[in-house]
């Protein structure tokens, strides 16, 4: 049983007189056209109740020409059940007179095939009256089929950008961002919502919006590629170094510029690591220059004096330094840069006082910072730092313990007038000036030693005959350029072969030791004292006479130094000799010529008023 025809529910009707406009009506020809252009004709009749369809529409949906069939029923067995519900819907929009328009659905076919349609429509009117809806249907389907193509096209586009690992990006004429990769998202720090439309005026602050802005309408105006290095601040308040590769989208048409498309290389770990490695390879040669100095330079203040003098030129961001050598829980201010040191030369305090103890709760293992040393002593927690020779204050402090083998060295400090300045590589360089510190300090420490052994005495402690001549000529040139008077002076221990005949030669050397520790005890540090070897010592005396000199010692011979033997005690006889410079000479040679005839003088004198020295002449009774 047929069901009754309906305002919604139309009849469908074959015919070739379907009306496309007031009085007019399709032709065969022009049906045909429209067939072989994929479009065919439709009316529906509001007051019949017929949508009236060309035969030519079977061959779309293989039907038999007998349709025979209401709309509502052809609508059900020929879309998918979500495209008919949608269809159903606009068919009552149609008749409630509320819209007419375009509506993409697919039709199910019995040949397999799934064409897409599009259905349009618009009213018909007579006398202002809508006497139907007419319209057409046209196959979409290569055009649904090529979007799909350009969306799958597009999508494996997308997944091939957003997997290159550089941010790129898209600008039109205004500066939005119209497309970007993932990469350009993460580095932005900003949702794709978010970045969509956005300017540089959104990303980073006015200064270098304004700055990116003038480059790009430079770009946009040149027509050129543009490569350069920039440095950015983010939102996030980070800074990176980028180099930024950007050129124009230039049309084919006009030539004209559309906008621009970039990439950005993010320099900054590259730039640190080539700084680092720059650094190093200054740390490098600095630790060249004082592994040579340590063979040049003799005493271990002027060394570590040298090493502060040359950190600056590695460690950029430090303005002051000091190095402090330790000893049994002292700290000794050894050497520095940056400060006035004239009154604070050889500074002593207990570790304890240290500001690196007090702020780092006893020793830091590793490099300590601090910052806002000047609250810290504002504060009272710490005593003034020293005066700095450009009258700034410290504010920030970089400090570590020099250690080798588990043994405290001593301290190392870098100081700066800037607040918050140093940096994770600073650390790294840091640990690595203290490294060499301390196996500087070693070799030194090592080299001193033999140094010592070649020259000075073992057994004295007194410069030995190489060294003491090495710096007596010194002093002579000193005492040339500066009208100074010198006394040099030969001693020879007439006592010490029988000494060694009768009681040995550790007696003997023991006779030395209290020779030694006379002249010692005796003089000044900047005299110059030595052992020729055997029993014969000498000396260079500054800013004084020959006669007053012989007066001393020769109340050294009239009292002369006792030390005990098995058999009672001995005297420490001697013979001594003089020469004045210049008024004895100008020459070393010959004033030691000099004083070693006038001893020998002495010498000879010593025996024809004692004779031999004998065991029993020897012991004091």
């Amino acid at each position: 049983m047929q069901p009754r025809a309906s305002i919604i529910n139309p009849e469908i009707v074959l015919t070739d007189k379907i009306p496309i406009g007031s009085g007019e009506f399709l032709t065969p020809e022009y049906d045909q056209s429209l067939m072989d252009a994929g479009v065919f004709p439709w009316f529906w009749d509001l007051k019949k109740k017929q949508v009236l369809l060309t035969p030519n529409i079977l061959k779309l949906i293989s039907e038999a020409e007998d349709c025979g069939h209401y709309l509502y029923p052809v609508i059900q067995s020929h879309l998918n059940p979500q495209d008919a519900k949608q269809f159903f819907k606009i068919i009552k929009a149609f008749i409630r007179l509320e819209k007419a328009g375009d509506y993409d659905f697919q039709i199910k076919s019995s040949t397999g095939l799934s064409p897409w349609m599009r259905i349009s429509g618009t009213y018909l009117k007579e006398g202002g009256e809508i006497i139907g809806i007419m319209g057409n249907l046209r196959n979409i389907n290569e055009s649904v089929t090529l979007q799909k193509n350009l969306l799958e096209s597009r999508n494996f586009l997308d997944t091939l950008i957003n997997l290159i690992p550089l941010p790129i990006y898209y600008k039109n004429l205004r500066g939005e961002y119209e497309f970007f990769n993932k990469a350009f998202s993460k580095l932005q720090d900003m949702q794709d919502m978010d970045l969509i439309g956005s300017t540089v005026y959104d990303l980073y602050s006015l200064e270098q919006a304004d700055e990116f802005t003038r480059s790009d309408q430079s770009l946009f105006k040149d027509k050129e590629v543009r490569v350069y290095d920039e440095k950015v601040t983010f939102r996030d308040g980070k800074t990176r170094e980028l180099m930024i590769h950007k050129a124009p989208d230039i049309s084919s048409e006009d030539s004209e510029v559309k906008g621009l498309a970039g990439f950005i290389l993010d320099m900054t770990e590259q730039n640190k690591a080539a700084k680092k490695i720059s650094r190093l390879i200054d740390i490098k040669e600095l630790v060249l220059e004082i592994n040579h100095a340590i063979l040049s330079i003799p005493d271990m203040e002027s060394l570590l004096e040298f090493i502060l003098k040359k950190i600056p030129s590695v460690v950029k961001n430090a303005d002051c330094g000091t190095i402090l050598l330790h000893k049994e829980g002292v700290l000794t201010v050894t050497a520095s840069y940056g400060y006035e040191m004239r009154d604070f030369k050889n500074f002593s305090f207990p570790v304890e006082s240290s500001f690196m103890y007090k702020e780092g709760e006893g020793i830091p293992k590793k490099v300590l910072i601090i910052n806002d040393i000047q609250r810290i002593i504002s504060e009272g927690n710490h005593p003034p730092l020293l005066p700095t020779k450009k009258g700034n204050k410290i504010n920030s402090f970089m400090g570590s313990p020099i250690i080798r083998e588990g043994r405290m060295l001593g301290l190392f400090s870098l100081d700066s007038f800037s607040n918050n300045i140093f940096r994770e590589e600073d650390i790294e360089l840091m640990d690595y000036l203290n490294e060499q510190l301390a196996v500087v300090l070693d070799k030194q420490e090592l080299y001193q030693k033999v140094l010592g052994l070649s020259r000075f005495d073992s057994l004295t402690g007194l410069s030995n005959r190489h060294y003491f001549q090495e710096q007596a000529q010194a002093a002579l040139s000193r005492a040339g350029r500066t009208d100074q008077t010198l006394v040099i002076l030969l001693a020879d221990i007439d006592s010490l072969k029988p000494v060694n005949d009768y009681w040995g030669h550790e007696a003997g050397d023991s006779m030395i030791c209290s020779f030694s520790t006379l002249l010692k005890e005796s003089f000044r540090d900047s005299d110059i004292l030595g052992r020729m070897g055997g029993d014969e010592f000498t000396a260079v005396f500054h800013d004084t006479d020959r006669e007053n000199l012989e007066a001393r010692f020769n109340n050294f011979r009239n009292n002369p130094e006792l030390f005990d033997v098995p058999d009672g005690k001995v005297a420490c006889r001697f013979s001594f000799g003089t020469a004045e410079y210049p008024t004895d000479s100008n020459s070393l040679d010959e004033l030691i010529k000099i004083a070693d005839q006038r001893m020998y003088d002495m010498k000879e004198n010593g025996k024809r008023e004692r004779g031999i020295l004998s065991m029993e002449s020897l012991l004091l009774n």
